[in-house]
């Protein structure tokens, strides 16, 4: 597999105290009091081992990112995606969400609330301020989602139901050991392997089927809306706009677009297909 290439990207951090060397201080208006600011440049490694957030997680106390939000309130630029990676350390941190709770909604409010007012908050300045008042709340759909995608991940990647909860156990040790705290994924593996764990997954399968088979059934639909497995002409359709100039292309196979569902072609799809009946 091909390396990712070094990318070198501008971070503008806010300080609450000093400059950095050779920077001028910002006593721009939107500017806090006594902040001060600086346009770093940092280069990704082309290393990949998932992704870590160090200099957000080891940036001094005081110190905030630069993080641009549109006029509905969500995260766009460079500072929105180093904002949306950041956001899923945080939902994979095994010490802040833990795995082995089956439900999002099994944890509690209070807890969340702690989690931004300690961990996310005081590392980003958003601006501007008077877009700044859902983005707690689209923050912790976004945690919402990510902390799932983790689990499914880890299901995906690395769970066999052939293979017993100790088993399965040890093939996490070796393959995300700095990552995923074994106790909590014993739990969740248990939950995998019981009757009713079984029964969930036997459903969403079926669920899936049935969208495929649907699919395969009303090729009109795919041709009326241009969706086809081999075809990717919506997608770049899609992708020569201007929210694409902020946001950035569409992945293969996604919607690039703003809201949270649907997300994917297949999704909109699926979504119009009932309509078309």
């Amino acid at each position: 597999m091909a390396k990712r290439a070094n990318t070198k990207r501008k971070r503008t951090f806010r300080t609450s105290a000093t400059t950095l060397p050779n920077e001028e201080p910002d006593r721009g208006n939107d500017s806090p009091l006594g902040a001060t600011s600086a346009v770093v440049d940092t280069t990704e490694r082309n290393v990949r081992k998932g992704t870590q957030m160090h200099f957000l997680w080891g940036m001094k106390a005081g110190n905030k990112l630069d993080v641009e939000l549109d006029g509905e309130g969500r995260p766009i630029n460079d500072g929105g995606s180093d904002y949306s990676r950041f956001l899923g350390t945080v939902a994979r941190r095994p010490y802040l969400f833990p795995i082995s709770y089956l439900r999002w909604d099994n944890i509690s409010d209070e807890h969340i609330d702690t989690v931004w007012t300690q961990e996310i908050e005081p590392r980003f300045h958003f601006f501007p301020a008077e877009h700044s008042l859902n983005i707690k709340k689209l923050s912790i759909k976004q945690l919402n989602d990510k902390w799932r995608q983790w689990k499914h991940d880890l299901k995906d990647k690395h769970f066999d139901f052939s293979k017993s909860d100790e088993a399965n156990v040890k093939v996490i040790e070796t393959k995300e050991p700095d990552r995923v705290d074994v106790d909590q994924y014993l739990i969740l593996v248990r939950h995998w392997l019981s009757n009713e764990g079984k029964k969930l997954f036997d459903k969403k399968q079926e669920a899936r089927e049935a969208k495929e088979k649907a699919r395969e059934e009303n090729p009109e639909l795919a041709k009326v809306f241009g969706i086809s497995d081999d075809d990717n002409e919506l997608d770049n359709e899609l992708d020569n706009d201007d929210y694409t100039e902020i946001k950035g292309k569409s992945k293969r196979g996604r919607l690039n677009y703003s809201g949270h569902r649907p997300n994917s072609i297949k999704n909109l799809y699926n979504k119009l297909k009932k309509w078309w009946r």
